[in-house]
């Protein structure tokens, strides 16, 4: 079975950037593993020329605050939190 993507599926993609919940809900079901596994796994972000990795030795309490930055809009993310993570989902 072919796993559903927002890229395949053009209704799904249009509610999300329209920001419907329950689109923002299903992205967040979509993409949640394969978010947080990245972030666990250390995303590399370079930082004044120094390449670094985040992520790597979070707490679990950590990773969760990471991952559901991720999906909020980034008028409402919190400062603290590197906005890199969010690179690969961001679809324009």
């Amino acid at each position: 079975m072919a796993t559903r993507t927002l890229e395949g599926d053009p209704v799904l993609l249009a509610a999300f950037r329209r920001g419907e919940r329950e689109a923002l809900t299903e992205v967040f079901r979509l993409y949640v593993d394969d978010v947080a596994h990245a972030v666990r796994s250390g995303v590399r972000v370079t930082v004044d020329g120094q390449m670094a990795r985040v992520g790597v030795g979070l707490s679990e309490t950590e990773l969760e605050v990471v991952v559901q930055d991720t999906f909020c809009e980034p008028s409402l993310r919190r400062p603290e939190t590197p906005t890199t993570v969010t690179a690969p989902l961001v679809v324009g």
